[in-house]
């Protein structure tokens, strides 16, 4: 069959002015966030706050529409839970624990109290600015009800249920000895809890890490082990008695910020590293918790 040179150029033609509609949306759905205007297809869209002034990683974003009133407010949190099968680590610390640390976010959709918990978010101001925006949760300034319906439909898990499990602990009382710079904290004996079996010694003194141990003033305080994860680096402590302290997530190519999750009081800190190494970067990472009293 022969086809008119003309009639397969007309053809092209119209073929092309009928895709140019659907290419200019796929080209529209890009974000970028720019101080804290979040805009997609270069087109402003909302505005996203952080608890990290410098907007690096942070655990808590506000989105506000483009007249500044907040609309979703999104907070992370963590859960302990068991190992997936073919998930713990053969070798290691963090072989003898049990559980592992997993995080997520609570997402609340301000005006009507309404909301969910959703796991996988990465906390960086791009990464949520991406989430809201594909999920199209925003549209003609203000929340798309619909999409927020849905949204929280097939995000409809609780992990909250795993926090409130661990928030029954009881808490410790410190008792601190004035004028002694190398104290530990140390809790009544009817309190204690493997937490705050510390080792004792100069808390002044260097700290070292190497191979997989942590060490002070000459003495074994404690030991850490680190795995690769999907782009980034999970870090687990311990204890010298072998009790879990802390675990921690550092993600990022130039700057390393560390997401660090402390079991004894459930608390959340984010900073950034100087250390590029991964021995380097446990032994910043160890420092914090000695300095904070959780080794």
């Amino acid at each position: 069959m022969v086809f008119n040179k003309c009639y397969l150029s007309g053809m092209r033609v119209f073929m092309l002015s009928a895709l140019l509609p659907f290419l200019a949306q796929a080209q529209d759905v890009s974000v970028d966030v720019q101080g804290e205007l979040i805009t997609v297809g270069g087109r402003p869209y909302a505005m996203i706050k952080s608890s990290d002034q410098q907007g690096a990683a942070a655990t808590e974003f506000s989105i506000e529409n483009l007249d500044g009133q907040e609309l979703i407010h999104l907070r992370q949190r963590s859960y302990q839970r068991a190992w997936k099968p073919g998930e713990r680590p053969q070798s290691g610390a963090e072989s003898q624990s049990e559980t592992t640390t997993d995080y997520y976010f609570d997402v609340v959709f301000v005006l009507s109290g309404q909301r969910c918990q959703v796991d996988g978010l990465t906390p960086w101001p791009k990464a949520i600015a991406t989430h809201v925006a594909t999920n199209d949760l925003i549209t003609g300034n203000q929340l798309n009800e619909p999409k927020v319906e849905r949204y929280r439909l097939i995000n409809d898990k609780q992990f909250s249920d795993h926090v409130a499990a661990r928030s029954e602990r009881k808490p410790v009382i410190s008792i601190n000895v004035p004028g002694k710079s190398d104290r530990i904290s140390t809790p009544p004996d009817t309190l204690r809890s493997p937490y705050d079996d510390i080792v004792p010694r100069r808390r002044t003194s260097q700290v070292d890490v190497f191979a997989g141990n942590i060490r002070q003033d000459l003495k074994h305080i404690g030991t850490y082990s680190s795995r690769k994860s999907k782009g980034g680096l999970d870090y687990s402590f311990f204890l010298a008695n072998g009790t879990k302290v802390a675990s921690a997530r550092v993600e990022g190519k130039r700057t390393k910020m560390c997401t660090l999750l402390t079991f004894k009081d459930n608390r959340i800190q984010v900073f950034e590293l100087r250390a590029r190494s991964t021995q380097g970067m446990a032994e910043d990472i160890a420092k914090v918790l000695v300095r904070d009293y959780y080794l």
